[in-house]
C-alpha cells in the first residue's frame, strides 16, 4: 500500500499500520513509483475542501 499526503504525522500513522510507501505529495513522488503498478487508488479530498464543495 502506499500513501501519499502532505501531513507528516498521516504518514507516520500510515507507517504504523502496515504502508509500504510513504510519500509526500509537495514532492516529485512520480519518479519513485514510476515501475510501480497500482490495483486500486483511492482519493480523498478530505476534509480541507468539504467547505468548498456544494
Amino acid at each position: 500500500m502506499s500513501v501519499t499526503s502532505r501531513d507528516e504525522e498521516k504518514l507516520r500513522k500510515a507507517g504504523d499500520l502496515g504502508a509500504d510507501y510513504l510519500l509526500k505529495t509537495d514532492r516529485d513522488w512520480t519518479a519513485k513509483m514510476k515501475d510501480e503498478k497500482f490495483d486500486i487508488i483511492l482519493d480523498s479530498i478530505g476534509p480541507a475542501l468539504f467547505p468548498k464543495i456544494h
